[in-house]
């Protein structure tokens, strides 16, 4: 099981929260990865491993993070942050 978390912030320093925006602040975020595996040896001295990966185990969304466009105000999602959402990977290795 591992945990992520990236602590909340200040958007922009030189914004004065109430003048320039709303809500100058950026929310933190916390999500789960969860992998479990199994290995097990063969008689001839080989192994097989099987293993599932969830990432995003509770499917946390990223936080939204105002900006400006050319038409305006806007949002925007960070790429530091999950913007996938929760996914699947199954693996199964031979080793002879």
């Amino acid at each position: 099981l591992q945990q992520r978390y990236i602590p909340g912030t200040i958007l922009d320093i030189d914004w004065i929260e109430g003048v320039d925006i709303d809500d100058n602040t950026v929310e933190s975020q916390t999500w789960s990865n969860l992998s479990v595996g199994y290995r097990r040896p063969l008689a001839t001295g080989g192994e097989w491993e099987a293993s599932l990966m969830i990432n995003n185990l509770f499917d946390a969304d990223p936080p939204v993070i105002a900006s400006y466009g050319d038409r305006g105000g806007a949002q925007t999602v960070d790429s530091r942050y999950d913007v996938f959402g929760r996914r699947y990977s199954l693996s199964f290795n031979y080793n002879f």
